[in-house]
């Protein structure tokens, strides 16, 4: 078995999370190599937004363990994801807008996504297939799925946790299995 040597790996998440293939090595911090993607820091923008955007136009949906810096606010704004998407244990730091967001294919899932920007907004988006937050912190002041569609088989918040100001599920709508916590009004 051949074993790769701590200066030829590309990204220390890559095996963890496969969405960051093809990326070359882009820094380092606390001992650890990172691709663009995975580097937790925002000073990255031109490299992070051109990365971002290939991954886009190959309908690469795998966001998994992304560090997504403040500076990202309406990048999946009214976006619309054809096929499977998966932000598992994805950062977003600051003020993030899914707003009219369409999640299309047969799973949308945020497990253990961390949300602490000012805001993060599902406004009016679109969930079609089986929907997951199992684990998901929302630590952002305002946390939004006003009007947002829940019409897949499940959607799961199992374990979520929202310690933000406000959050707000009014008018959302819900078709299929939810969770305990989405069965009792939710303002």
């Amino acid at each position: 078995m051949e074993y790769a040597s701590v200066d030829s790996v590309d990204c220390h998440l890559r095996e963890s999370y496969g969405s960051c293939e093809n990326l070359p090595f882009y820094d380092e911090h606390e001992g650890e190599r990172f691709c663009v993607l995975h580097f937790p820091s925002a000073n990255k923008e031109d490299e992070f937004r051109k990365a971002l955007q290939n991954k886009l136009e190959q309908r690469d949906f795998n966001f998994e363990g992304i560090y997504f810096p403040e500076w990202l606010r309406y990048a999946f704004a009214k976006s619309v994801f054809d096929t499977d998407v998966s932000f598992d244990n994805a950062t977003f730091c600051g003020a993030m807008h899914f707003t009219e967001a369409q999640f299309k294919g047969e799973r949308a899932t945020f497990r253990a996504a961390q949300f602490s920007g000012e805001s993060i907004d599902f406004t009016k988006a679109q969930f079609s297939g089986w929907t997951e937050f199992t684990e998901a912190k929302f630590s952002s002041g305002f946390t939004n799925f006003r009007e947002a569609q829940f019409s897949g088989e499940r959607t799961n918040f199992t374990k979520a946790q929202f310690s933000g100001e406000r959050t707000i599920f009014a008018e959302a709508q819900f078709s299929g299995w939810t969770d305990r916590l989405l069965r009792s009004p939710i303002q």
